[in-house]
């Protein structure tokens, strides 16, 4: 059965969530399964990336359709230029009544404002009205759950908060709590649930549902605010079936990132001092085997109860009359490492599959009878034009990202594109350029290479603004493949420098066709080969 021409869609996006690694088969199955039900009855992307890891500049590539470099969006806490048209305001030109509720984490102006407890009325009105007259946004429910994150860096309480008004805990901005403590993800599932009960049948709607979860896995890491704000775990997680059966990746105690760029480990040790003081111990050079399984159990668990909040919005939508004419999106933000590679965490300075490699699902029980993946390269880039493609609204020339909507009722078609670029120019002093490229995407010799590619270029600036030639450092890998334990760069001059071309001419491609905003993708003193 065919989509109408112009489908209800619902985005169900998360934070921090990688594509399903480590977790157990049989506790995915019996946990997570409002997942499991979109993929069973979806086309899943199984090579579908993040192309930033860092909350605002993914969500900027989102609701862009442009890379960070380009959108200027390149920092936590950062503001998107709101000259930029996003994917509700596309989606409510093309006649939609368009929704969003819950993270946006792309507005510095909502920092301050999140830290006041309560919040100010006249404050929370004045944002909710700028998410309209600035980003299209209409329905904002003030506060941004990303913004209120800061929350949780107030003192905690000796006590676990059980207030009945949300907004006077000092960690009520972590997003999966139980319901009593009111925590963002509830209002947002409840803010979701109120948006579906008043769509017409008349018009097509679409609706962004941004949970925080599983992002508060950084909680445990900063304040241990697991004790406070989640009293249940580990004993609720403990009691889910199959939770006996995690284990740690191999690449936990097998990579110990000898062989990488010399800013993973240093991220390992910043993470690992900051558990280390919220505990009063010495710091480790990373975490050992029980703490760190606890650290993805209390992960796997965090995805559990986002799944929840995310299976009552999905019962709502599949009581609407319109429910078989509308297409539901699964995505996520970023990653998070959760104690792979030698005991790391988070998602930053890295392209590990942890990081990049995200849920990317179209669903509707109408169009797939049952689970179906395509092998194309994707990304979140693609999202807003493949959507536009779809509706056929027309994708705006300038748009950096690829139109997917063939590919939906095709899947085994031929792409469009046989990469998918990466960047990181976040808070820190390296950043990346790296692509994910697919089988035959690159030549050594006169034979295209037959596997899929990783690649990534490290590096850091001079004091003439330009790529400091010196500080170039480079990782290989073909994903998926050892966990990405071995670096294949020094093994592979040849592979690499062609590898090295592709994402060359790639940036260059997008940089020549971008719009006059758009800043160039490709960084001053860039090298045409590796030094």
């Amino acid at each position: 059965m065919a989509l109408p021409a112009q489908p209800n869609i619902v985005i169900f996006m998360t934070d921090q969530q990688r594509a399903l690694q480590y977790f157990p088969a049989a506790w995915v199955e019996a946990n997570l399964g409002n997942l499991s039900q979109l993929s069973n009855s979806g086309l899943t992307f199984v090579n579908a990336i993040t192309n930033a890891s860092r909350c605002s500049p993914s969500r900027g590539v989102l609701n862009t359709g442009l890379y960070a470099p380009a959108n200027g969006l390149v920092d936590v806490g950062g503001t998107l230029n709101k000259e930029w048209t996003t994917l509700s305001a596309y989606l409510a030109q093309a006649g939609y009544q368009s929704g969003y509720v819950g993270k946006w984490h792309m507005q510095s102006s909502f920092v301050a404002p999140a830290n006041v407890l309560p919040p100010d009325s006249s404050t929370m009105a004045q944002e909710t009205q700028l998410m309209a007259t600035d980003y299209g946004i209409a329905g904002w429910d003030a506060p941004d759950a990303g913004t209120a994150l800061g929350w949780n860096y107030s003192p905690r309480p000796t006590q676990p908060p059980t207030p009945a008004d949300r907004y006077t805990s000092t960690s009520n901005s972590l997003g999966g709590g139980p319901k009593s403590l009111n925590h963002n993800d509830c209002r947002i599932a409840d803010d979701a649930i109120a948006f579906l009960g008043t769509v017409s049948t008349a018009t097509p709607f679409a609706l962004v549902v941004s949970l925080v979860n599983p992002h508060d896995v950084w909680a445990d890491l900063y304040l241990r605010l697991q004790e406070q704000a989640f009293p249940e775990f580990p004993a609720a997680f403990d009691a889910l079936a199959h939770a006996d059966e995690f284990v740690l990746p191999d690449s936990y105690s097998a990579d110990n990132l000898s062989t990488k760029p010399a800013i993973q480990a240093a991220t390992r040790a910043k993470y690992t001092a900051t558990w280390a003081q919220s505990r009063k111990v010495d710091p480790p050079t990373q975490l050992g085997p029980a703490d760190a399984l606890t650290y993805l159990k209390f992960y796997a668990y965090l995805t559990y109860l986002a799944d929840q909040q995310l299976g009552r919005v999905y019962t709502a939508l599949q009581q609407l009359p319109q429910f078989d004419d509308t297409l539901v999106l699964r995505l996520a933000d970023h990653g998070e490492l959760g104690m792979s590679h030698g005991g790391s965490m988070e998602k930053d300075c890295n392209v590990y599959a942890e990081t990049i490699s995200i849920p990317y699902i179209f669903s509707n029980p109408q169009m797939y009878a049952s689970a179906q993946t395509c092998s194309a390269q994707a990304g979140l880039v693609d999202v807003l034009p493949t959507l536009l493609g779809l509706i056929g609204a027309g994708v705006p020339a300038g748009l950096q990202g690829s139109d997917l909507s063939a590919l939906l009722s095709n899947p085994g078609a031929t792409p469009t594109v046989n990469c998918s670029l990466f960047t990181y120019d976040d808070d820190t002093s390296v950043h990346i350029r790296a692509i994910q490229a697919a089988p035959g995407a690159v030549s050594v010799g006169s034979q295209p290479t037959g596997s899929a590619y990783k690649y990534a270029v490290y590096y850091a600036f001079g004091n003439d603004g330009k790529v400091d030639p010196g500080s170039l450092q480079y990782e290989l890998y073909i994903p998926g493949a050892d966990g990405e334990i071995e670096n294949l760069q020094p093994a592979n001059t040849a592979l690499q420098a062609a590898l090295h071309t592709l994402l060359t001419q790639r940036m260059s491609a997008l940089d020549s066709s971008r719009p006059a905003l758009a800043n160039a993708i490709t960084p001053s003193g860039w090298p045409a080969t590796p030094p």
